[in-house]
C-alpha cells in the first residue's frame, strides 16, 4: 500500500509537470495566452506541491511514529490534487477572461452602476462620467431660480449607446430647450446606465434628491426589455448575477463578489458563475415574449412587477413636487413585421395614464419623420433596440414637445409647471 501511494504521487507529479510544460507550448499570446499561461502556473504549482509533499510522505514512512503525520500529508495532498485536475479540466470548456478596463462597479443596492470620474472608451464611444458616474457635466447640489434642471432616468438608450455624450438625447433635449428660452438656464442630468430597468432609476432619482440636486423635472425613458431584463441578470429576480457588466450584482453576497473577482484566475470560479443564462430562461424572458407569450406566468408577472415600479417612481416624483413623463422607445422590430403589435406601448399607456403621469409612445415619431424623409423607420436605429444620433435628435424633440404640453390643470400643477408653463412662449 505504502507503494502504491508513493507511486501514485510520484505519477501526480510527472502529470502536473507535463501539464505546465504542455500550457507553455500552447501558447503566451492573447486571451488563449492568457488560459495557458494561468493553467501553467497552476500545473507548477501543483508540481512543486507535490514534490514537496512526496517528500514528507517517504521522510515520514521511515519513522513508524509518524503515521499520523502521513495520513495529514496525504489528505492534504488528495484535496488539492483533486482541486487542481478539477481546475484543468474545467478549462477545456470554459476559458478564463483577462480583467479588462470596465466602466461599471458592484452597488448593494442597484446591483452595478457607472464608476464615477471614468474616462476611457466603451461601445465604440469616448465615455465619461461626472463625480456621481453620470455621463453628465459635474452637477452643483442645489440651484438658482433662473435655472431648469431635468433628470432623465433610463437605461442604455438615455445613456446613449454607441453614440458620443453629445449625441445622447438628454444632451440634445438640453440644446434644443436652451434654443427655446432666452432668460433660464437649461441642465439635463443623464444618469442612463446600461442595463437598468425602472426600480434601479427610481433609486438614482432617490440619491440625487439625497445629493441636493433639486430637479424640476423627471423624464423616465423606457426601453421594452427594461420589462424582462432584470429576471436574467440580477439574482434578486433569479438572474445569473453577472451581466454583460463584467461585475458581480452587488446584492448577490460575498462569496459570489470572491468569487467574481478571481474568476479571472480559475476556470472552475467562471464555471461557477455563469455569465449566460439557460437558453430557456432567455426565451421565457426575451423581448419577444411582450408579444408571443404575453399571457405566460413569467411575462404577467414581469408586467405586475414594472407597473409597480413606476407607480413607485410616481410616489417620489409625487412627494418632492416633480413633473414627471414617462416614454417608451420602440423596438426596431416594430417597424419590420406587421405580425409584432403595438400592444406594449398601449399597455404602459393605459397604466401610466391612470397613475396621472404624462405619457410619451415615441413610435409615431419616429414613423412620422421616416415619413417625411421618405426613409425606413430602421434607419435611425444602430441595432435592435438603440439609435443612431439622428434617432436621439427624434427622442429629445419628441420629449421637448411633450414637456411643453404637459397638463396646466390647477389640480396638477406640480413646481414643474409653476415654474416653466409660460416659458415655452418665449422667443429670443
Amino acid at each position: 500500500m505504502r507503494a502504491v501511494i508513493v507511486v501514485a504521487m510520484s505519477m501526480s507529479l510527472f502529470v502536473a509537470m507535463a501539464a505546465a510544460v504542455l500550457s507553455v507550448i500552447k501558447g503566451w499570446d492573447g486571451d488563449g495566452g492568457y488560459n495557458s499561461r494561468c493553467s501553467a502556473l497552476i500545473a507548477i504549482f501543483h508540481a512543486v506541491f507535490s514534490a514537496v509533499c512526496l517528500a514528507g510522505l517517504r521522510l515520514s514512512l521511515l519513522n513508524r511514529r509518524s503515521l499520523v503525520f502521513a495520513r495529514i500529508v496525504l489528505g492534504v495532498f488528495l484535496f488539492f490534487t483533486g482541486l487542481t485536475y478539477t481546475e484543468l479540466a474545467a478549462g477545456i470548456r470554459y476559458r478564463r477572461a483577462p480583467e479588462r478596463m470596465t466602466p461599471f462597479q458592484s452597488d448593494a443596492e442597484l446591483g452595478w452602476r457607472l464608476r464615477a470620474n471614468f474616462s476611457s472608451s466603451y461601445s465604440g464611444a469616448r465615455l465619461e462620467t461626472n463625480e456621481e458616474g453620470f455621463r453628465s457635466a459635474p452637477v452643483s447640489r442645489g440651484k438658482d431660480a433662473n435655472t431648469i434642471r431635468v433628470i432623465s432616468l433610463g437605461d442604455s438608450i438615455t445613456f446613449g449607446q454607441g453614440c458620443e455624450a453629445t449625441d445622447a438625447y438628454p444632451q440634445i433635449a438640453q440644446r434644443m430647450m436652451a434654443a427655446k428660452l432666452s432668460r433660464k438656464r437649461v441642465e439635463f442630468i443623464n444618469t442612463g446606465v446600461p442595463g437598468y430597468c425602472t426600480f434601479q432609476e427610481t433609486e438614482i432619482l432617490r440619491r440625487c434628491l439625497d445629493k441636493g440636486y433639486d430637479p424640476d423635472l423627471v423624464v423616465l425613458l423606457i426601453c421594452l426589455n427594461d420589462i424582462t431584463e432584470k429576471y436574467l441578470a440580477l439574482k434578486s429576480f433569479g438572474g445569473t448575477g453577472l451581466g454583460y457588466h463584467g461585475v458581480a450584482d452587488g446584492g448577490a453576497g460575498k462569496l459570489f463578489h470572491w468569487m467574481v473577482a478571481y474568476r479571472r484566475y480559475s476556470s472552475l470560479l467562471s464555471a461557477l458563475t455563469p455569465t449566460r443564462v439557460t437558453a430557456e430562461k432567455r426565451e421565457a424572458y426575451s423581448v419577444r415574449a411582450l408579444w408571443d407569450r404575453a399571457q405566460s406566468p413569467e411575462i404577467v408577472e414581469a408586467w405586475r412587477q414594472q407597473e409597480e415600479e413606476i407607480e413607485e417612481l410616481r410616489e417620489l416624483c409625487d412627494r418632492h413636487g416633480l413633473g414627471l413623463v414617462v416614454a417608451v422607445a420602440p423596438y426596431r422590430l416594430q417597424f419590420i413585421g406587421s405580425e409584432i403589435s403595438n400592444e406594449p406601448q398601449e399597455r404602459l399607456a393605459k397604466f401610466v395614464e391612470q397613475q396621472g403621469i404624462e405619457f410619451l409612445d415615441l413610435k409615431p415619431a419616429f414613423a412620422d419623420v421616416a415619413a417625411d424623409r421618405d426613409v425606413q423607420p430602421e434607419t435611425f436605429f444602430r441595432d435592435g433596440a438603440h439609435f443612431t444620433a439622428e434617432g436621439n435628435v427624434i427622442i429629445a424633440d419628441a420629449v421637448v414637445k411633450a414637456m411643453a404640453l404637459m397638463p396646466k390643470e390647477p389640480a396638477a400643477q406640480t413646481s414643474w409647471r409653476r415654474s416653466v408653463q409660460h416659458l415655452f412662449g418665449e422667443s429670443k
